[in-house]
């Protein structure tokens, strides 16, 4: 019993303060320069009860979106990493995109990228399926590095055979993340 009630006594002092730290990053940087104020068009009222707006004087400035994701996004969409069937040989058009998404990223923030091979149509087992994922995934990492990115932000990793596309040719392909 007084096991018990000792854990009700850490739960009651430890959710309010669970609660208080998951609202900080709502409530935003405190302001010394003008405290909350009531807004010049804001009519006056009498009534003690009365709920009046209230209005931010300094907000925080918001930061600027990340335009890497959005350009990422964009450049593999139009040319994405393909392979050939039974192959993790990076060239032509996948060459220069992959050249391209590593200038991309090596100039953006340092934010983790995850390469993930796939294949459709390999034949031979599941071994032969991993293994050849995993060398596309490779591939393309080594060339995001070739173009600056700092190995220790990648993660290369392959999916074998799943999540195929509408196509065998778009299966056989490298999906980049970042984030």
């Amino acid at each position: 019993m007084a096991h018990a009630r000792a854990w009700w006594l850490v739960a009651l002092l430890a959710v309010p303060a669970v609660l208080a730290g998951l609202a900080l990053p709502w409530a935003g940087p405190p302001s010394s320069a003008a405290p909350l104020a009531m807004p010049a068009t804001a009519p006056s009222t009498t009534s003690p009860t009365a709920a009046a707006p209230v209005v931010v004087t300094d907000p925080a400035p918001a930061e600027p979106p990340d335009p890497t994701a959005a350009d990422l996004a964009q450049v593999l969409a139009a040319h994405p990493i393909r392979f050939t069937a039974d192959s993790a040989a990076l060239t032509g058009p996948a060459a220069d995109t992959a050249r391209r998404v590593g200038e991309l990223l090596a100039a953006g923030p340092a934010v983790p990228v995850l390469v993930e091979g796939h294949v459709a149509d390999t034949p031979g087992g599941p071994d032969a399926v991993q293994r050849l994922s995993d060398q596309r995934a490779a591939v393309v990492a080594e060339a995001l590095v070739a173009a600056g990115v700092p190995a220790e932000r990648i993660t290369a990793r392959g999916a074998g055979a799943i999540r195929p596309l509408a196509t065998v040719e778009e299966s056989r392909r490298v999906e980049i993340t970042v984030g």
